[in-house]
């Protein structure tokens, strides 16, 4: 599962088995309950792993929404081991 994080909202999307063709899963609000609910769709999907975009410049440097990303991370992370999902950070 690829999570698109944003500070109002956090797109998600899906690959199939064999990670070839990923298909949009829609939008979530980027509330307090957004990590429990991204990680309840993430084992209904039998999601192996959560892939978290984090935010850059233009310039692809770090920002601001970079540093909330990776607090948000932080949270996913705690919520989706429960259900024995890894996650990576993406840039």
């Amino acid at each position: 599962m690829a999570v698109d994080f944003g500070t109002v909202r956090i797109g998600l999307a899906i690959s199939d088995e064999m990670r070839m063709l990923a298909s949009a899963r829609g939008v979530i609000p980027s509330d307090p309950f957004a990590p429990n609910t991204i990680a309840l769709m993430a084992a209904a999907e039998n999601a192996q792993r959560v892939l978290l975009g984090l935010p850059k410049t233009s310039a692809n440097k770090e920002s601001a929404l970079t540093k909330q990303g990776m607090v948000f991370g932080e949270k996913l992370r705690s919520k989706v081991q429960k259900h024995n999902i890894a996650l990576e950070f993406r840039e």
